[in-house]
């Protein structure tokens, strides 16, 4: 099953960035190593849902 963008973005925005916004505004990561971890979660979520190898910009462009 080939699923396209509108799809994509369906899955990204309700399971994974909402709760990355909602919990970064009350941890309030400043430093760079949570930051990181933060992208961490995101850049394996956005991989996960797309199934594909593009890099990380691209796969932010497609669900955006």
């Amino acid at each position: 099953m080939i699923q396209t963008d509108t799809e994509d973005s369906a899955l990204f925005y309700p399971l994974v960035r909402s709760i990355l916004e909602y919990c970064s505004v009350v941890w309030s990561p400043y430093t760079r190593r949570n930051i990181k971890k933060i992208e961490g979660v995101q850049r394996r979520a956005t991989k996960y849902i797309l199934k594909t190898e593009d890099d990380y910009d691209t796969r932010l462009r497609k669900l955006n």
